[in-house]
């Protein structure tokens, strides 16, 4: 759920399940939204052996619960996820609006020129007859 990726892969209920209980499970390395109290807490919980695994009640002061400055770093995350957000939609209708003038400039020369065409083609066949 962190990544948005599966970590123990697979679609074949019987390869993960054969996965979960080896223990054999992953997450990217270099994956930088995973910090390392997270990765810590995920391999905690994730432990085969029951005795070495944390109990709920454990689990629920790991540091990267209950450290404050995960909740500054997450609170600051979801002020860019929405400013980014922010300057796409800006972004979007200002292409929007250029596109859209674009187009209406290119129609209004298109019927400019159809104009011009049989107003001179009307001159020209009306001075011949």
């Amino acid at each position: 759920m962190v990544t948005g990726k599966r970590c123990f892969g697979g679609d074949i209920r019987e390869i993960v399940r054969e996965k979960i209980e080896k223990g054999e499970w992953g997450v990217p390395q270099n994956d930088v939204l995973i910090s390392d109290l997270c990765r810590h807490f995920i391999e905690s919980l994730l432990t085969i052996d029951s005795q070495k695994r944390p109990s709920a009640k454990l689990a629920l002061f790991h540091p990267w619960l209950c450290d404050e400055s995960n909740d500054l770093s997450i609170a600051e995350n979801l002020t860019f996820l929405e400013k980014s957000i922010q300057q796409w939609n800006y972004l979007t209708e200002e292409v929007f609006i250029f596109i859209f003038a674009f187009l209406f400039l290119l129609l209004l020369s298109i019927f400019v020129q159809i104009f011009i065409f049989f107003l001179f083609g009307y001159y020209t066949l009306h001075k011949i007859l």
